[in-house]
């Protein structure tokens, strides 16, 4: 049981020494270890006389909580950027309970609630990337009982360009899917119209094809893409089609 009470009797009158005898054998003036029930103390005097007293000590009231996403129930979800998401506090008696909702994963300044100290929320992410959402519940005798939530926050894939033009100005310099986070493409490959492959690169490690092959620039031509992906909650996907390098 863990200690929860804190008594100091307070003896008066009677023979010095007064010695004190607590229920459970203890023999301590001072107590800061009781835990939750009755606890009495008899003070003995040099002369033999006693007296009793109790009290009663209360378990202070800790609350039980289960955070969720309303739409899955759980403490997992996959969401498109921009999309509000209700988040909830479950198992526990909304009074007398002080709620705080936060953000301790993530860049939190992507992140907007449209209320954070009441047991339901409304949290929208305006960034993809992974958050994870802490939940604190405190009870009015201050004790405190947390849980979490993880948030996958994807962009909207829009598809594959039908050209671009690398030629160093700064604005569609690379061939690339625009709005598909890397982490979520299986393989992302683009040969030339001899079946060559001059492009290998799921990760996106340069950001997309530069339109050259070892340093060497590429002609103005027509070139096949393939890509395989797949986002959250969703069947593996395939895309394959030709696009233009433009010089």
């Amino acid at each position: 049981m863990l200690p929860i009470g804190h008594i100091v009797p307070n003896a008066q009158g009677g023979t010095a020494p007064v010695e004190f005898l607590w229920n459970d054998g203890n023999t301590e003036n001072e107590r800061s270890d009781l835990g939750a029930g009755t606890a009495s103390i008899t003070a003995t005097d040099a002369n033999g006389c006693t007296a009793s007293a109790s009290a009663l000590i209360s378990a202070p009231f800790v609350p039980t909580i289960s955070a969720i996403f309303d739409t899955t129930n759980t403490n997992f979800t996959a969401v498109l950027t921009a999309t509000p998401m209700r988040i909830r506090a479950t198992n526990t008696p909304q009074t007398e309970v002080g709620y705080l909702w936060t953000i301790i994963s993530g860049n939190a300044a992507n992140i907007t609630f449209d209320q954070t100290n009441q047991p339901d929320a409304i949290i929208t992410a305006q960034v993809s990337g992974t958050y994870t959402i802490l939940l604190t519940a405190t009870s009015i005798d201050g004790c405190t009982l947390t849980d979490t939530l993880t948030m996958e926050v994807y962009d909207n894939f829009l598809g594959i360009p039908d050209a671009f033009s690398p030629n160093g100005d700064g604005d569609n310099d690379l061939f690339r899917p625009i709005g598909l986070n890397a982490q979520y493409i299986k393989a992302f490959r683009i040969y030339n119209r001899w079946g060559q492959l001059v492009y290998d690169d799921n990760t996106l490690s340069s950001g997309g094809w530069d339109g050259s092959i070892g340093g060497s620039q590429q002609a103005r031509d027509t070139y096949l893409y393939q890509i395989i992906y797949q986002l959250p909650r969703e069947e593996e996907k395939q895309l394959q089609g030709t696009f233009l390098l433009l010089r």
